[in-house]
């Protein structure tokens, strides 16, 4: 038996890539505007402690983006195949 991936299922790959590169170039700006933010708060250098802190938080937020997006994902998944 072979099987053959349906236009639908190609589209519907196509629409989640799309989805996922979208919420990762906002979760990235929102990133970047935090970090601003953080820097913009004193006039004097950011510390090395305080650079790493914000490094952490950055990751922090792009883990939690894209957990929220595979859990998405795999529901949408689920109501496609029953």
């Amino acid at each position: 038996m072979s099987y053959v991936t349906s236009l639908e299922e190609v589209a519907w790959g196509i629409a989640l890539v799309a989805i996922t590169m979208a919420i990762h170039g906002c979760g990235m700006l929102a990133t970047l505007f935090a970090c601003h933010a953080v820097r913009q708060e004193t006039n004097e250098p950011v510390s090395f402690f305080r650079s790493g802190a914000m490094l952490i938080l950055e990751d922090f937020q792009n883990t939690q983006l894209s957990l929220i997006h595979k859990r998405r994902a795999d529901r949408h998944s689920r109501k496609q195949h029953g």
